[in-house]
């Protein structure tokens, strides 16, 4: 069954598919050149799943952070929405001040990392994608009825994040998420994702 499947700890990839061995290089936590005292934290990756980044992988590297300060940088198009709340969390329990730079896209479960900052900076030209959950499922009818349930949980859950986030309602962001919204930076700026968009 599907739910199984998410909580395995690692599934193993498909047949005749290899992930990389760079795989675990995609996200990178570095001392920041500019900022005596900040981090830098660059999410370049799918999240989760067999070629991204697991999450686990990522708060174990982001708790060693002491910095008073983090600059978490993302272009991402997505991924595992369990992987991608655990880490959105990570980020809001660190004790830094996290400002959150969208560089080029913050797609899908990105988008929830890119609000778990204390501010959202727009970069130029940057997007921010929303959409309803999808995933895939092998059985009878009724375990694919089982799976739609999921589905709608996770995009109602996905759907009332990014109306808290906002001040919108939830009605507004469920149909932006039905239609596959796609925000430039200044259509982010104006839906309350973001707080800045960077000249």
């Amino acid at each position: 069954p599907w739910i199984d499947l998410v909580a395995q700890r690692r599934p193993q990839p498909p047949q005749g598919v290899t992930p990389p061995e760079n795989a675990k290089d995609w996200f990178r936590i570095e001392n920041s050149a500019d900022e005596p005292d900040a981090t830098d934290v660059l999410i370049y990756s799918s999240i989760g799943g067999w070629f991204g980044m697991w999450a686990d992988e990522f708060v174990d590297e982001l708790k060693a952070v002491t910095t008073s300060k983090i600059n978490l940088r993302l272009n991402s198009p997505g991924g595992s929405v369990f992987d991608g709340i655990a880490i959105a969390n990570a980020i809001r329990s660190h004790p830094a001040t996290v400002t959150v730079y969208v560089d080029s896209l913050a797609a899908s479960i990105a988008s929830v990392i890119a609000m778990s900052g204390d501010r959202l900076v727009m970069m130029p030209q940057s997007q921010i994608m929303v959409h309803n959950a999808s995933g895939a499922c092998y059985g009878d009818s009724a375990e694919m009825a089982k799976m739609a349930q999921m589905l709608d949980k996770q995009s109602l859950n996905i759907a009332e994040a990014y109306a808290q986030h906002t001040g919108g309602s939830l009605a507004e962001w469920q149909q932006y998420m039905a239609d596959e919204t796609w925000f430039t930076a200044d259509e982010a700026l104006a839906a309350g994702l973001a707080d800045e968009v960077m000249p």
